[in-house]
């Protein structure tokens, strides 16, 4: 999607919210944004931070510097019900008894199986409630090698190189001790068997960091990330590849775990217009038509409980040939206190029902975001013309959403501010949705 598109496409999301709120302007602009906690903080101490802002950094450092306006006051004058979130990802945003941003959406880990592999072996499809053993067992019965080395693999898109909480949790282990945070635990009997788990895979060539070759009818599964539903489906679309979707699996006596994003809309804490950035983040967290819009122009699974149902139908109508496929697991699951490590992923008790979501950053990301700043002023009022916010890229190539800030006024002698970053991604030369009918 190109700078335009991008624009265009937040501008249209947010014009109820022009309708609805005559008295606040929104420019939006296109702003590489204070999106990292790197940018966040550069930002804060250059006092270049927008208003309004998006992020998929857990609010620790934040929060520690106190960069983020607590956004309780205005929820509960207005009532807000948090519980129409998950519990895990609200509470990645409370401190004490503030509350420091609404969820984004809410992106999950699952596994592509390719049935089409599993068929010409004639080997049966694994149970939904398989096991790390089942998955390893059918990893190495898919990987063949011919006279040029492996043909097909059982695993692709994983990677040792970014390990991630959750994978060690699967097996009753954890990067540091939730109670000790400064306290290593990768020599935990837990996280020496994940450990071993993944390297077995990898050393006997029946796990490998690809991106493609799921697609390309060369593996027998992959593990699907949701914020990159647009590029997997596309490239399912034009495979082939007869597919289904899978939780991740479960290992007796430990709870099942996934990992999900911690993207959030933030505001900062020197803004001078908060109740107007208040307004922006409102309606984008919790207006069910705008997540609808990120539901059906970017296949985002929303942040808000009741719309998962109407996700899996949207996806059907938007993508025919998910019909049949199990895309309920990328939204289902109960509620469960999250864990009290900063970026973490969250486990789910047994009988619940499938994984449920934890929040954590995405080392694994690749590029960098580019996000959509917005201005937001009230146009009665009068403030200084703010500058673009800045910050490193970060590894994952995404677009921005609109953030916003206060103050200005535009050639047209209205009040502006600059903007927030936040936006779904984009992976260059990937349609939003696949081809095919509609």
């Amino acid at each position: 999607m190109s700078t335009a598109q991008n624009l265009a496409l937040v501008d249209q999301l947010l014009q109820p919210f022009y309708q609805q709120n005559p008295s606040i302007h929104v420019k939006l602009i296109l702003s590489n944004g204070p999106t990292t906690e790197t940018g966040l903080l550069t930002g804060a101490a250059a006092g270049t931070n927008p208003d309004v802002f998006h992020t998929w950094v857990v609010p620790t450092a934040q929060l520690e510097n106190n960069i983020l306006l607590d956004l309780m006051p205005y929820a509960s004058k207005d009532n807000v019900d948090l519980s129409i979130f998950s519990s895990q990802q609200i509470g990645q945003l409370r401190a004490g008894s503030g509350l420091f941003g609404l969820p984004m959406y809410l992106g999950t880990v699952t596994v592509l199986i390719n049935k089409s592999m599993l068929d010409s072996m004639g080997i049966a499809y694994p149970a939904q409630d398989w096991t790390y053993a089942d998955w390893a067992q059918l990893a190495s019965a898919t990987t063949k090698k011919n006279a040029t080395g492996t043909a097909t693999h059982g695993i692709d898109n994983i990677s040792m190189q970014y390990m991630d909480e959750w994978q060690f949790q699967a097996f009753g282990g954890s990067i540091l001790n939730p109670a000790d945070p400064t306290q290593c635990t990768l020599d935990a009997p837990g996280s020496i068997a994940a450990t071993r788990w993944y390297a077995d895979l990898f050393a006997s060539g029946a796990a490998i960091h690809a991106k493609t070759l799921f697609f390309q009818g060369q593996s027998f599964s992959r593990l699907a990330q949701s914020w990159e539903l647009d590029f997997w489906l596309a490239s399912l679309y034009r495979s082939g590849v007869d597919w289904d979707i899978m939780s991740l699996p479960t290992n007796p006596g430990y709870p099942g775990v996934t990992r999900s994003t911690s993207d959030y809309y933030g505001v900062s804490a020197a803004t001078k217009h908060g109740k107007e950035s208040w307004e922006l983040v409102r309606y984008m967290g919790t207006a069910p038509a705008f997540a609808e819009g990120l539901i059906k122009t970017r296949l985002f699974t929303p942040a808000l409980k009741s719309l998962w149902p109407q996700f899996v139908t949207i996806i059907n109508q938007v993508a025919p040939f998910t019909r049949g496929k199990n895309m309920a697991v990328r939204h289902a699951g109960g509620e469960q206190p999250r864990h009290p490590e900063p970026g973490i992923s969250v486990r789910h008790r047994p009988g619940d029902g499938p994984h449920q979501y934890g929040h954590e950053q995405h080392p694994d990301r690749e590029g960098g975001r580019h996000p959509v700043a917005a201005a937001v002023g009230r146009t009665d009022q009068r403030h200084a013309t703010g500058r673009r916010a800045g910050g490193r890229r970060s590894r994952q190539q995404h677009q921005g959403l609109p953030g916003a800030r206060c103050g200005g006024r535009d050639g047209a002698g209205r009040p502006v501010t600059r903007g927030a970053a936040w936006w779904p991604p984009h992976r260059g030369g990937h349609r939003a949705t696949p081809p095919g009918p509609v």
